[in-house]
């Protein structure tokens, strides 16, 4: 009779908790909306990047990701207008879109891929490590009129160190988004006391062989 080896079951991706820089100051922007409206900004755009951005459900190019996954994400966050456009590229996204990757970039890291030319499957790694370190460095917050109305821009850098296997290499990967988002009060009773209603992105990374220590091209 053939000798079963019952396998471990693979452990759940873990996500590390972020370093988080204080709640910016900015004189005008609590002059208009209070302390604590400005910290109930800052607590929604970190939660954004530092928790939804990088959950498991969704995060790397798996092969099980559906845009429905980004309802949670969306819903009370984001004006209507954009949450739709966010859907809909999340949707070119999950269609191997490259560009709608980087659109979606700047809310949640979905479908992610190690490059847009190699669009393979990624795997988390059966022992769980998935995101090892990650923070939350140089916030600002400023006023902004957005069509004719005030609102906050609030922007930050976020850097995330990221383990995975590729076609069975280890890699790790270690990404900074420079984020920036424009933010409108929510009317009473909304989800989120915020809306986000505009965002600008610029990012770089690396990506490690662990097998050869060198970076992939």
């Amino acid at each position: 009779m053939a000798d079963e080896t019952t396998q471990p079951a693979p452990v759940p991706p873990t996500v590390a908790a972020a370093s988080v820089a204080p709640t910016p100051t900015d004189e005008s922007s609590v002059r208009l909306f209070g302390q604590d409206g400005v910290e109930s900004a800052y607590r929604e755009v970190v939660e954004l990047a530092t928790v939804l951005a990088l959950d498991p459900e969704w995060t790397l190019h798996d092969g099980d990701n559906e845009v429905s996954d980004l309802d949670a994400v969306l819903a009370g966050r984001y004006y209507e207008a954009q949450a739709g456009y966010i859907r809909d590229r999340a949707e070119a996204c999950d269609d191997d879109d490259a560009q709608a990757c980087f659109d979606v970039l700047a809310q949640v890291l979905f479908d992610l891929t190690v490059s847009a030319e190699d669009q393979g499957v990624l795997e988390y790694r059966p022992d769980g490590e998935f995101v090892t370190a990650q923070s939350l460095t140089d916030p600002t917050v400023t006023t902004i009129d957005i069509e004719g109305t005030d609102g906050l821009r609030i922007a930050f850098a976020h850097t995330a160190t990221m383990r995975m296997i590729s076609g069975g290499t280890p890699l790790t990967a270690t990404m900074t988004r420079h984020l920036s988002y424009d933010l409108w009060p929510a009317p009473a009773g909304n989800a989120q006391p915020w809306w986000i209603v505009n965002w600008s992105l610029d990012y770089e990374g690396e990506v490690i062989d662990e097998t050869t220590g060198e970076a992939l091209a």
